[in-house]
Parts: C-alpha cells; sequence; structure tokens
C-alpha cells in the first residue's frame, strides 16, 4: 500500500511505514506533510542523529520544488556538514541556498561563519553586513561579526559586538537576574563575578581579579565545584564559592567574559595571565616527564573539530627517552591501549591537577581547560591546534598573546592531525635531547 492508497493516514502512520518501504515512500510524505516531516528531520538533528537527519533532508530536498523550501534544505545541509568539520563543503550548500533564496539573514549568517572559518575575512566580514542589514537583531551574524574582529586582532571592537551572546536563542547564556545593578567600575565596592561558560573560559577571565583588586573592590568570584580549590589560592579574590552554593552580599555583579570589554583590552595589551607560581609539584622522580591531554569535554560545540585519538599521537608517543602521563579526564580509558602512557587515577579537582602540571618538565594538549591552566601557571605547553580557533589564538599572531608559556602547532587542512603531531615529534625529540645533553653536563 502506497500513501495515497489511504486517506484516513495520518504522519505517524504514514511515516512509519515509509521507514519500512524505502525512500520513495518518504519523498510522498514528504509532499504530503511538508511541516511534519521537516519538523522530524530538525528534531533528528538536535537529538544528534546527523546521519539519519541528512538522509532525510537530502529525501526532502529532492522532494522540494519551492525555491524558499529547497533554500532552508540546503541551509540546514550546511549546518550539518559544518557542525562535522568539513568548511569547503558546508560553504557549498550555504552559497546554493543564497543563490536560490537570497537576503535570508540566518543563511547570509552561515555564509559569514564558514568564510571565516576559510580565512576569508573580506567575504564573511561582507555577508554578515548583509545579514545585519535585513535583521540587525540578527544574533548569530551579530556574534559571528565579534569572532571575526577577535580573531583578527580587533579586540575593542570585538568584545564591545561579543556582547551579543546574550541574545542567543534557548537560554544558552543567561545573565544574573537580581536586584543588584550590574558593575560599571565606578558603582560599587563589592562586586560579584560569574563565569557563564566552561572552565578554561574563568581560568582566562582570572587575570582580571588583579585590576579588580587595584581599584579597591572587593570580588566574590563563582567558580565550578571543582576549580575553588584552586581559585582559593588567587590572592586578589576576597572569596570563592562554587556554582550552586550560597553566595555571600553584594552590592553589584558582573559577568567574568566581559571583563575584557569593561577594562577595554587591547591586542597589545593584554593583562598578565601568570596566576599560580605557588603550587606544590607531585614527584614524577627522574627523567624527562611529558603530560598530554587528547580530547576535550564531547559536550563542547567544537569538540569533534579540536579533539583527537590518540592513535594520531603515535609519533609523539614513540619518542625515546621521554616519560608520557595522561593528564586526560574525559575518555582516559582510551590511554590503557597504549603502554607508553602512564595512567593515574582521576584528580579530585583542579588543584591535584595543577599539582601534577608543577612536576612536570612539558605538557601537550589539544585546545581544551588544559591550555589555560598551563598558561595561567606560567608552564610550558604545546596546543595541538584545530583549524578553527579563537580569539585567544588570533590570526594575526603566531604566539598567544594571552599566555606566554604558550607554543602553537597549527593545524593547516581540517582533520589532518598528521602533520602537527610529526611536527610536535619531531621538536619533542630535539628538546629531550637538550634535555639529557644538560643533565649530562651537570
Amino acid at each position: 500500500m502506497t500513501l495515497s492508497d489511504s486517506c484516513m493516514d495520518t504522519f505517524e502512520t504514514a511515516y512509519a511505514r515509509a521507514l519500512q518501504s524505502g525512500d520513495k515512500e518518504l519523498v510522498e510524505v514528504v509532499r504530503k506533510y511538508p511541516t511534519e516531516y521537516m519538523a522530524v528531520c530538525n528534531k533528528l538533528l538536535a537529538d544528534g542523529d546527523e546521519a539519519l537527519a541528512l538522509r532525510h533532508f537530502e529525501i526532502a530536498l529532492g522532494a522540494s520544488a519551492n525555491p524558499a523550501c529547497r533554500a532552508i534544505i540546503l541551509n540546514d545541509i550546511g549546518r550539518i556538514h559544518a557542525n562535522a568539520g568539513y568548511t569547503r563543503k558546508s560553504l557549498g550548500f550555504f552559497n546554493k541556498a543564497n543563490q536560490i533564496h537570497p537576503n535570508q539573514p540566518g543563511i547570509l549568517s552561515n555564509l559569514g561563519l564558514t568564510n571565516r572559518w576559510a580565512g576569508k575575512y573580506k567575504e564573511a566580514e561582507n555577508y554578515l553586513k548583509q545579514a545585519l542589514q535585513f535583521n540587525p537583531w540578527e544574533h548569530n551574524a551579530a556574534l559571528e561579526s565579534a569572532f571575526l574582529a577577535l580573531i583578527q586582532g580587533d579586540y575593542k571592537r570585538g568584545f564591545e559586538l561579543y556582547e551579543a551572546r546574550w541574545r542567543m536563542p534557548g537560554g544558552q547564556l543567561k545573565k544574573l537576574e537580581c536586584d543588584k545593578p550590574e558593575w560599571d567600575l565606578t558603582n560599587g565596592k563589592n562586586v560579584f563575578i560569574y563565569g557563564e561558560q566552561g572552565s578554561g573560559d574563568i581560568f582566562l577571565m582570572l587575570r582580571y581579579a588583579k585590576l579588580i583588586r587595584a581599584l579597591g573592590v572587593r570580588q566574590t568570584w563563582v567558580v565550578h565545584k571543582a576549580m575553588k580549590p584552586l581559585v582559593d589560592l588567587v590572592a586578589d579574590i576576597d572569596c570563592v564559592v562554587s556554582d550552586g552554593s550560597p553566595t555571600p552580599d553584594f552590592d553589584c555583579h558582573f559577568p567574568a567574559a566581559s571583563l575584557p570589554r569593561l577594562f577595554k583590552t587591547t591586542l597589545d595589551a593584554v593583562p598578565n595571565g601568570k596566576l599560580f607560581d605557588n603550587i606544590t609539584p607531585h614527584d614524577f622522580g627522574e627523567g624527562f616527564h611529558v603530560g598530554i591531554v587528547w580530547r576535550g569535554n564531547k559536550t563542547q560545540i567544537n569538540d569533534r573539530i579540536r579533539s583527537t585519538q590518540l592513535k594520531e599521537w603515535l609519533h609523539v608517543l614513540n619518542v625515546d627517552g621521554v616519560k608520557f602521563h595522561s593528564l586526560q579526564v574525559d575518555g582516559s580509558d582510551e590511554g590503557l591501549l597504549y603502554p607508553q602512557l602512564n595512567q593515574m587515577p582521576l584528580p579530585k579537582d583542579w588543584l591535584e591537577t595543577a599539582q601534577r602540571v608543577a612536576g612536570l618538565d612539558l605538557i601537550i594538549s589539544v585546545d581544551t581547560s588544559m591550555v589555560h591552566l598551563c598558561g595561567s601557571m606560567g608552564k610550558p605547553v604545546w596546543c595541538a591546534l584545530h583549524c578553527r580557533p579563537y580569539f585567544v589564538f588570533p590570526t594575526v599572531r603566531d604566539d598567544c598573546p594571552w599566555y606566554s608559556s604558550v607554543r602553537l602547532f597549527k593545524q593547516k587542512t581540517e582533520h589532518e592531525w598528521k602533520p602537527v603531531f610529526d611536527e610536535i615529534a619531531n621538536e619533542l625529540r630535539k628538546l629531550n635531547d637538550k634535555s639529557t645533553s644538560n643533565q649530562n653536563t651537570v
């Protein structure tokens, strides 16, 4: 029985039967129930079933003749490829969508995003300007304009535009709601600083505690529970509380990631980020000891872009004379497959992690919170950096202006990590030879 055999079908029954019958039946479902079918596609995408969502979107594309509908579907297909790390492929779908149904702010925003990823900054800027002309409140275009300015080193403009993050739909980021005013450097003497994002962002912003202290303002910071024992060591902070815990009285508040805007940070005047130089080191014994982190938190939106598998590190792990230690938390079991790698019990908090870091000679990590921790300790860290860096690693610099101890090894092509780890292995071999030579001299 085909879809047309029953006028009494509901979408649910027709869709369930079509799934069993094949793509031809699904095409009929699209034509009879376009709205319901697209809702299923978007639900699959939201649930993370991208392969099935892609198949359904492609079927919908083949069944749709309306240019506006086809543009929406092309845009969604482009988003799937973009999220999977295929910039050129996604850019092609966004271009097609814009050609058949131009002047749509959402599509123009995605063209701005993918052109930025492709390093085509002029094209990205033009598309984002167009998106904002058609809809000045297009949040994605506003936020992308911020990222575009930041990665090119225009921190003043970029951090101003970055306030558009509060307009993201779904309440992804929320400002503190209370009857106290937001701090403006003059209207309070007891400020409550809260981090609305991840651990790395909090480490990055802690440097502003010294500037706040210089104003004679008492400051309370709220951080993730696992960070509190470490952040307690920052002398300039008066009080540290864990998120979810009762907070002491304050007369004003401020989001941590907006501190660069408040203090008018520029590329040439980033405050010193070294905070922790009094950590008791873990004793790893004699030898040249290197800690590694190969994955980030899988819930982070770009984790598939920044994270790696240990098999991609083999040239590094096979460098003679180096003692490797896993600093990995999420997905650490993968390390059990590699005898070159010493596995330690998972740390109970960031302070214990910092103690391990302090006892190592070098840390090598993908772009995760570990890079921020090492940078804030002044510890040498080599960052295997993916193709989509953000403002901490602006494209106008080869180094990291936020942390002097960070050395960048940049990926040149999406998903191609081999050249990165080959370079790291060669540099590690040189460093180890130099360390061994110095020890023999002594």
